[in-house]
Parts: C-alpha cells; structure tokens; sequence
C-alpha cells in the first residue's frame, strides 16, 4: 500500500468520524449534565433515582449498564447500595430520544456517607400525627449497634430489618408512642437522637410539634336551659389543645370555664372557678378524678358539676368510667 492510499484512508476515517459524530451522538445529546446533589428517591426494578440538586430542582436520573458507580473512595459498588439523603456529584446527559427530559448518568460518587440515614419524619417538614413511626437505615457491615433517644429518653435498641442484597445498609422502621414525660411542659420540639456504638458520632435532628386536637368542654347553658328544670343538661363548646393532653389538662381547661363571648351566648359552669384538684388518674379504662375542695352550694349544683366532668371526659375518652371524687369520697347529689 503506498502513502497516497494511506493517507487516504486515514482521511476517509477522519471524515466518517466526524460525520458520526455530528450526526449521531451530537445528534442525540441536547445537554450535558454535571452537578451534586442529594438523592430524594430510588427506584430499583428501573434503576433510576431522583435527585434534588444545588438549584432545589429534582431530576429524575436513569442507570444503564454503562453507568460508573463509586463510593466516597472512589471505588465501585452495585447500584442498590444507593439510598434517599445520600450525596452525590453526578454526570450525565439528556437527549432527544428523552421527552420528559429525563437524564441518562455516566457517573455517580458518593460524597458525603453516614452510618445513620433517616427517611422520615422529614427534616422539612413539622410532626403533626402520633404515634410517631421513624423509617430510615443504618450501616450493617460495622457490626453497630444504635440507641435511639427522644427528648433524651432511651428508646431502646434500633433493629433493622436483615436485607439478603449487597448493600451494607439495613432498613429500620419502629412506632414512638410520645408520653408527657418526654415533652418538657408541652413544648412543641421534639429532638430524635441515634446514637451508634463505640466512637460513632450521634444523629441529632429536631422538629417542631404542630399537631392540635378538638375536644369538647360541656357546660350549662341558660339559654338553650332556661328554666333550669334539668340540672344535668349541659352542652358542648369546642377547644384546641395538644394530641398528647392528658385528663389533667382537659379538667383544668373545664375549671376555667366558659370564654367571655361563650358566657354572652348564655354558656356558664357548675365546677367553682379555681377548684382545686387532689389528682386525676387514668388507669385500665378509668378516669378518677379527686377534688379538694367544691364548695358545691346544693344538689343541683353538684348534678351539675358531675355531668359536665362526666361528658367532657367520655367525649375525649369514649368507653372509660368516669368517678369523681371529694377528698376520696364519692361525690353525689
């Protein structure tokens, strides 16, 4: 072969090279993509994820044989080692053939890796539904264990669920039943602490509580009762107070009575305001309440007082016995 025909190959290669290259991968790539962000969602049977990144924006991302997948060491790993709020730097492309603009990786780092990921409650997002259930996941292959706290109480030993796939990460998911004990005088924060045997750093995230319930108070009302010819007639006015109250707080609320534009509307109560109280118990579907001191000025007064305790406390807590008490005997007309 002399030169010429060499050298005419070699352009011919050239060409058909660039020919390819301009009509057919520039052809089918619109826009490259490069970027980190946080993975929001995992689809394993697709092998795609969703990612949220820098500019809050979430693209949905699509795996192929040809994707490179590292951890934080740059060193390869399977795709299903890949879980929602892990970092990432990403590269990839979209093209024409992807209408929904979806992108196709060519690469995928971890970059930031916890022993601890939580799932849910969202960090963004406020409590507002009990008992709480906690989802997430926490590195297997360290031989960890991992307490969880709420509020600083221990919860005991997190316990998750044995996976047979690759990933050194097993899923948790475990129901908090918060108690008052837990909430320092009501305060809506609620802190989640896990914390991971050995020199493990701590998982610490706090949220706000914002989840309000509607009871019923009943009171007498003058109005709807004017002659005052049943004394155990009483009707409901609605409050908000916190899920986690107890019977304590819904008597108390009881004591402070009717508002001022509930007393224009002819509302007024039985119980003596600022009645004190000995202590309330709720135990095996019972409610016992024992008062110091009523002062109760006659029998319709006190059929009064009973039926307001009586249907406040059954509405807020359908099937238990209510029993009232003065100085632990039975309060009766």
């Amino acid at each position: 072969m002399n030169r010429r025909s060499l050298l005419w190959i070699l352009l011919t290669l050239l060409v058909a090279s660039y020919m390819y290259y301009y009509y057919g991968y520039k052809g089918k790539v619109i826009q490259l993509v490069s970027d980190t962000g946080v993975i929001t969602s995992v689809d394993f049977p697709s092998k795609s994820i969703t990612v949220k990144n820098i500019n809050n924006e979430e693209l949905v991302m699509i795996c192929n044989k040809k994707t490179t997948v590292l951890d934080d060491k740059e060193q390869p790993i399977e795709f299903e080692s890949l879980l929602p709020s892990m970092y990432i730097k990403y590269n990839g492309y979209r093209s024409k053939a992807n209408e929904d603009l979806v992108v196709i990786l060519t690469s995928i780092q971890l970059t930031d890796v916890s022993d601890i990921l939580l799932l849910s409650p969202s960090s963004s997002s406020p409590i507002k539904s009990f008992p709480i259930v906690l989802r997430g996941y926490v590195r297997t292959d360290t031989h960890q264990t991992y307490k969880l706290y709420i509020n600083g109480f221990d919860q005991g030993l997190i316990n998750p669920i044995k996976s047979d796939s690759s990933n050194v990460y097993g899923m948790f998911e475990c129901s908090i039943a918060l108690t008052r004990e837990m909430l320092h005088d009501l305060e809506a924060v609620l802190e989640i602490k896990i914390q991971p045997s050995g020199d493990g750093k701590a998982f610490t995230r706090q949220y706000k509580l914002e989840w309000m319930k509607k009871i019923e108070l009943y009171f007498g009302n003058s109005k709807m009762n004017p002659q005052s010819e049943d004394c155990t007639s009483v009707f409901p006015v609605q409050r908000e107070i916190l899920a986690l109250a107890d019977p304590s707080d819904i008597v108390h609320l009881l004591i402070q009575g009717p508002s001022a534009s509930e007393k224009e509307k002819g509302y007024y109560s039985s119980l003596p305001f600022g009645a004190s109280i000995n202590r309330i118990e709720k135990k095996n579907k019972q409610i016992s309440v024992d008062f110091k001191s009523l002062h109760a000025s006659g029998a319709c007064q006190i059929d009064g007082i009973l039926s307001e305790i009586n249907h406040t406390l059954i509405s807020a807590y359908p099937g238990f016995t209510i029993i009232t008490t003065e100085n632990g005997s039975i309060l009766s007309p």
